[in-house]
């Protein structure tokens, strides 16, 4: 079936976005863009209440039927409210769902927190994270991909090589990385694959302040297959090992799985790298990588 697709200038034609979703969303009184230069759709925040995501092209469309159907077989299957997500094919073709009220949780909010709300969020993640490793079975009959994780598709000394040569970095900056690539030697213990969301960070938390709890996760579109340590990647890129040490404690707790902070913390610098080093390629923006990388390094 032929697959109807907005253009990256049809994108920015906010009018357009408007004709096409009102059959659907009914009175619209706002609307905004909230996508980035790396995201598989053209995203937007309609109402403040709905997000309306367009796919890319057909490949990134199969990540938002993905995300539909894990959706709807995790309802009610999660201690954390997950989004109600619908697609729709007339014409073109976009996804939709409401916004779980709530917050972007950062690392200034934590140290924030009490001592017992601290180790409320953490559980939380944790608790959630273990719920979707726990239905690896029983999701296997979905068409959900295998993930390699970063180590696996591009070799640590490719990065090296890369950012040996690459000047828009100060050369302290080129040599941490040389010894991180020199250093870096995977010690993960081995583990099955499990199901798990492998985006928990910061924009896909939806934080209710007035009960210092999380309401909510969003975004499953890279879920998928992979080992369990790789669910906690993205989360310790995002946060101070401080958080995702307690997150990582629960987690043991939960399955009996005792994964060691450095390999992950080591595991996050990897991604960073090979993100950053995706977007310069790509002649994507940098400031935000380049940001992610010097906190990590200067924290």
């Amino acid at each position: 079936m032929k697959r109807d697709f907005i253009t990256e200038k049809q994108s920015h034609d906010l009018g357009l976005i408007t004709d096409i979703i009102k059959p659907v969303i009914g009175n619209i009184s706002s609307i905004r863009s909230c996508m980035s230069e790396a995201c598989n759709s053209y995203a937007y925040l309609v109402n403040d209440h709905f997000i309306v995501k367009f796919a890319k092209d057909e490949e990134k469309l199969k990540k938002i039927f993905l995300e539909r159907d894990v959706l709807s077989f995790l309802r009610g299957k999660t201690t954390l409210k997950i989004p109600q997500f619908n697609v729709f094919l007339n014409g073109f073709n976009f996804s939709l769902h409401e916004i779980i009220k709530g917050e972007t949780f950062l690392n200034e909010h934590y140290q924030n927190l009490s001592n017992k709300d601290k180790n409320h969020f953490c559980y939380d993640i944790a608790l959630f994270i273990y719920e979707l490793h726990s239905q690896t079975k029983e999701i296997e009959k979905l068409n959900i991909p295998i993930l390699k994780g970063i180590t696996k598709i591009y070799h640590i000394e490719k990065i090296k090589l890369f950012f040996n040569s690459y000047s828009k970095i100060s050369p302290n900056e080129r040599e941490i990385i040389s010894n991180f690539c020199d250093e870096y030697i995977n010690t993960e213990k081995t583990c099955n694959n499990v199901f798990g969301h492998f985006d928990i960070q910061p924009k896909n938390i939806a934080f209710n302040f007035m009960q210092n709890k999380i309401n909510g996760i969003f975004d499953f579109g890279d879920c998928g297959f992979c080992s369990p340590s790789y669910d906690f990647i993205q989360f310790g890129i995002k946060y101070k090992p401080e958080i995702l040490n307690n997150v990582l404690k629960h987690y043991k707790n939960l399955s009996n799985i005792d994964f060691n902070l450095e390999q992950i913390l080591k595991g996050s610098m990897y991604r960073i790298l090979y993100c950053l080093m995706r977007d310069i390629e790509e002649n994507r923006p940098i400031e935000k990588g380049l940001e992610t990388f010097r906190a990590k390094i200067y924290q």
